[in-house]
């Protein structure tokens, strides 16, 4: 890149991003850049110590921009922050390379560190590259369509206006969005966090995963098998455990951002859990989400029947049990997705997912208990989704059913509640 003079680096930095990126940041402030002869460094405060970073043009034979954190001051990921916003815009504005000289990584988040925010679930892609046995989108997945990018520019800018914090995309498959890596990216220029839940195939495409990598704050992988025969039960898809080991690697080498996995507890992956539990624990997560298939019409494979039963359930207990040491002593923690109180036992309550329907997992305005996953689709009408739980009469003197969301319908029209075990009180 040929740089006339570092006033006008500045100068299209700040027109470019930068300005946007303090608008939607009440209480920070940009202070007066530093100009050297071959640099300029930026200075920010919100409180107490400024940040600073420096932006330079690269030495050498390929032409680039390079930005170097100079003083993290009070907040790091801000920090993280304005640097992506140059590394954004040298990819879509500069027409250069931006080479990052970052310092060495930092730790994992403490245990049970978790992205909470006022967010927007923004659902941007209906089709999916899996067809997996358990799926509970396979009516929304089998429209394939992808939301207009004007419209996902609008609902981000619209958002960052609002004071949202984090946007989670979500699918299908939200990656396979032709311009899934400018809606992150401009995301992140807006000022916001960003999250996803995804299955990872893209990430196969070193290039895909060199752009995407850097701008996710936080990714929730899914594990959902182990090996050749077991993912193409589960998945639908030939060779899908060679894709997602090549995956997983482009992945773990760009993404700087924190992890959680989630896999679902099926008839075809419940023997291998601690395979699993391996591949889940090499992404170093600060969660790990096990839980049953949503049954609801329209999945390759009834849900229904491919979880399995209460009672099969409450025998896995000590597996469970040692499950939650071996991830606790990896720093993350095991949450137990629509699994009832009394099937899990008092030492995995903690566990219980249902404990946790205020954070990002679930929409805005979420009831709590049962019917906790709603929310407004792309460019459709407003589509309440359920997971479709609720509480037998067998539950009302349970003291576990203020926190405990119950069970599926369709299991207990089929079954009854016989299974239930109330937790009462010893007398």
């Amino acid at each position: 890149m040929r740089v006339e003079s570092m006033e006008e680096l500045a100068r299209v930095l700040w027109a470019k991003g930068l300005s946007r990126w303090f608008a939607a940041r009440p209480g920070w402030r940009l202070l007066e850049p530093e100009f050297a002869a071959g640099s300029v460094t930026f200075s920010a405060r919100r409180t107490g110590e400024p940040l600073r970073f420096r932006v330079e043009p690269k030495t050498g034979g390929a032409g680039g921009i390079v930005a170097l954190p100079v003083a993290p001051g009070e907040d790091g990921s801000a920090l993280a922050e304005l640097i992506s916003i140059v590394e954004l815009l040298d990819r879509k504005g500069l027409g250069v390379r931006l080479d990052r000289q970052d310092p060495a990584p930092p730790p994992p988040n403490p245990p049970g560190t978790r992205i909470t925010a006022p967010r927007l679930e923004l659902f941007i892609a209906s089709g999916c590259n899996l067809d997996c046995s358990f799926c509970c989108e396979a009516e929304r997945i089998a429209k394939k369509s992808f939301m207009p990018w004007p419209e996902i520019e609008q609902k981000l800018r619209d958002a960052a206006a609002a004071g949202k914090q984090l946007i989670q995309f979500m699918g299908g498959e939200p990656t396979i969005h032709p311009r899934f890596a400018d809606a992150v990216g401009l995301a992140r220029e807006l000022g916001m966090r960003t999250f996803v839940i995804s299955n990872i195939m893209r990430w196969e495409d070193p290039e895909f995963a060199r752009a995407v990598g850097p701008l996710l704050d936080e990714i929730m992988v899914s594990v959902h098998a182990f090996g050749d025969d077991k993912g193409l039960s589960v998945t639908g898809r030939k060779g899908w455990w060679q894709r997602f080991a090549k995956a997983s690697a482009e992945l773990k080498a760009n993404h700087r951002g924190s992890y959680r996995c989630a896999t679902v507890l099926s008839r075809l992956n419940v023997d291998d859990l601690d395979r699993i539990a391996g591949v889940v624990l090499a992404f170093r997560p600060t969660a790990w989400v096990l839980g049953n298939a949503v049954p609801v019409p329209g999945t390759r494979i009834d849900a229904e029947l491919t979880n399995l039963s209460l009672t099969e359930q409450i025998a896995l207990r000590p597996r469970f049990a040692a499950l939650k040491e071996r991830c606790a002593a990896e720093g993350c923690r095991l949450v137990f997705f629509c699994v009832p109180h009394c099937v899990l036992g008092p030492e995995l309550w903690d566990n219980s997912h249902d404990l946790f329907l205020g954070d990002q997992d679930l929409s805005d305005g979420a009831a709590r208990g049962v019917n906790f996953w709603s929310r407004a689709d792309y460019h459709e009408d407003f589509a309440p989704v359920t997971l479709a739980r609720e509480r037998g009469p067998a539950c009302a003197k349970c003291e576990r059913k203020n926190v405990c969301g119950g069970y599926f319908c369709d299991y207990f029209r089929r079954h009854g509640e016989g299974e239930l075990s109330p937790v009462t009180a010893p007398s």
